[in-house]
């Protein structure tokens, strides 16, 4: 009985039941039938007659010497530091760089393949409607509102947070507050408090078709010669002058950037929460990281500076983007 630890069993019976094939028919015909070629069989015949069923086995390749690994030192930085920020290598590398530390982009995602520090991301097969990239010119030329469902794991037992998320499609500034309900009200607030954080005016803000943001796709659905009322943040915007422009229906990636944004908060804020946390210290903890994204946080997207630098840049191109 063959016995051995991480030895593929099935493909030492199949080399086993090939030579003693080749010593009953002989070698040829024994290789034809398998569809091998002559120097598969002596090959295996040897590494058989020097270490018995034990040589049919696969050995590890392993190199025995490898002079260019990274040093402990480098794959330890590589390490803490990807526990401590949950960046990926093209980050990584920026932030060992601004240290001393300079790895290549590449071994940065070797170390981290090699740590099991990767997680992998499900894809979907679907096809892209709009392959155009919008980079807007002024800060609040356009905004982008959406809601995160805050991960069940943080959140108390049996109940559901909820992160209203406003991000500048200019210069990626965010705002962001945490309900513990889907109120109409909680949108209009979010999209107030936003304006008075950016400190630049908002010409349009952009949104998805939930019931949070419009009433017209969900609401009176069935009274179709009545018009349906009007929504509290469709009546703010009126009032302030503010554009409120709904995407089609099914087109998310029209809400490109602020969806990318709420990949970054489960990578990088909610995965290091590691408790359930009541609503007022999530708040707290996300006025943390909110103040990180904005103002140390560099973003590829805008040259690899923050938000917040960003946007003193371009309000010196367009100073007349500052609310008085």
């Amino acid at each position: 009985m063959l016995k051995g630890k991480g030895i593929d069993y099935d493909r030492v019976r199949q080399r086993l039941f090939l030579l003693r094939l080749g010593r009953r028919i002989g070698v040829e015909k024994a290789c034809q039938r398998i569809g091998k070629h002559r120097s598969f069989y002596y090959y295996w015949d040897r590494r058989y007659r020097e270490k018995g069923w034990r040589g049919l086995a696969d050995r590890s390749r392993r190199p025995h010497r490898m002079p260019r690994l990274s040093s402990p030192e480098i794959v330890t930085a590589v390490k803490r530091m990807r526990k401590r920020t949950h960046y990926g290598k093209e980050r990584l590398h920026d932030e060992l760089k601004d240290r001393g530390i300079v790895v290549p982009v590449s071994t940065i995602g070797k170390i981290l393949d090699r740590e099991k520090l990767l997680v992998k991301q499900r894809r979907y097969q679907t096809q892209k409607k709009h392959m155009r990239v919008y980079n807007l010119l002024w800060p609040g030329q356009r905004v982008q509102m959406d809601i995160k469902y805050v991960p069940s794991e943080v959140s108390p037992i049996g109940r559901r947070y909820y992160q209203y998320t406003v991000t500048d499609e200019c210069t990626r500034m965010r705002h962001l507050t945490w309900h513990d309900s889907i109120w109409t009200v909680n949108a209009v607030e979010t999209l107030k408090e936003a304006q008075r954080s950016f400190g630049f005016k908002i010409d349009c803000v952009q949104t998805d078709n939930g019931i949070e943001f419009t009433f017209d796709y969900t609401a009176q659905l069935t009274a179709r010669e009545k018009i349906p009322k009007e929504h509290p943040l469709d009546a703010y915007c009126r009032e302030v002058k503010i554009r409120h422009k709904l995407i089609p229906p099914g087109e998310k990636e029209l809400q490109g950037k602020v969806e990318r944004s709420h990949r970054t908060d489960g990578e990088e804020f909610y995965r290091t929460i590691k408790k359930r946390i009541n609503l007022m210290e999530l708040r707290n903890r996300g006025k943390r990281w909110l103040n990180f994204y904005n103002f140390q946080r560099r973003h590829s997207g805008i040259g690899k500076t923050t938000p917040g630098e960003f946007t003193l840049e371009r309000l010196k191109l367009y100073p007349e983007r500052l609310v008085a």
